[in-house]
């Protein structure tokens, strides 16, 4: 069974809101790989968008390009939200005690954290905004019946187009 978004509707303005807030939020955590949490904003972001195209008839176009100006302007603090992650799971990796019962495994779920970290910190702009377009409308379709594709437009040949960062 498909989910009904929730009642009232969101006015599109107020759609607007939740849609930058979700896709900033989507972003974050993507980068920082904090599944639960990026699962959670996508639901939330597939239904504003859902919403947008269905109930304010937004074009597909529209709501595409601005997750892409949110998420352009997102990146940077996102980019520099990793790094200090980074840099605090190696503070605490200096910490652990190597010879304790549980150190050599805690160190090594550190490394695996930082070196996940890492490839999403080097990863561009452009495949992050890919990934979590793709992501939102594919859950917009499969779980609101939204009709993602408009015109030419079809999820699989998108292309982002970057202004800055990519």
């Amino acid at each position: 069974m498909k989910k009904q978004p929730r009642e009232p509707l969101p006015s599109l303005e107020q759609s607007n809101l939740l849609l930058e807030t979700y896709a900033r939020d989507a972003m974050k955590f993507l980068m920082l790989r904090q599944q639960n949490q990026y699962l959670s904003s996508m639901q939330k972001l597939a239904e504003v968008c859902s919403n947008l195209i269905k109930h304010h008839n937004q074009p597909v176009e529209n709501v595409i390009k601005l997750i892409e100006t949110v998420m352009s302007n997102a990146y940077e603090n996102n980019r520099q939200s990793v790094l200090e992650r980074i840099s605090q799971y190696q503070q605490i990796r200096g910490t652990i005690n190597l010879n304790m019962l549980f150190g050599e495994r805690d160190d090594d779920r550190l490394v695996a954290q930082i070196d996940a970290l890492n490839r999403y910190k080097d990863t561009s702009l452009g495949e992050i905004i890919f990934n979590v377009i793709t992501d939102s409308l594919m859950r917009a379709q499969q779980d609101y019946d939204t009709v993602v594709e408009h015109q030419d437009f079809h999820i699989f040949d998108y292309n982002p187009t970057m202004s800055k960062g990519s």
